[in-house]
């Protein structure tokens, strides 16, 4: 008995579909300098010196997948690295590396936890800040 297999691998649509996390890195373009943000950061949170500098890409919300889980692994080294420890200090670092309809999701997102009744503001707000403004239920 002679088996044929499908040259097309099991895809029978004609349009391919660019996967959601592609194999292939879009790196930064250089030329987007504004979108850019430097920080000197810590090599031990707990003493100022040795420091050395960290380039971190700004978000608004219209970039892929690979993007974003960069900006929330950057973030966690940022906040590392300048050993910010509460939620208002680490609210401004995100107030800042974000505009457009990222800033708009995290303010409404952070609006609607100070909301929650029952729960401690800043219990609430450090979750948010170390899980990511997505993280929260």
């Amino acid at each position: 008995m002679k088996v044929s297999l499908p040259k097309n691998d099991g895809n029978f649509s004609k349009k391919k579909e660019e996967p959601p996390l592609p194999l292939v890195d879009d790196d930064f373009v250089e030329t987007d300098k504004l979108k850019l943000a430097k920080f000197k950061l810590r090599t031990d949170p707990r003493h100022a010196d040795p420091t050395y500098d960290f380039h971190m890409v700004k978000i608004n919300g219209s970039e892929s997948l690979r993007h974003g889980i960069r900006f929330m692994t950057d973030i966690l080294k940022v906040f590392t690295g300048l050993n910010i420890t509460d939620a208002d200090a680490a609210m401004r670092i995100y107030r800042e590396l974000l505009s457009g309809e990222a800033l708009s999701q995290f303010n409404g997102t952070a609006q609607k936890e100070l909301d929650r009744p029952m729960r401690s503001y800043r219990i609430r707000l450090d979750q948010m800040v170390t899980t990511g403004w997505n993280g929260l239920g």
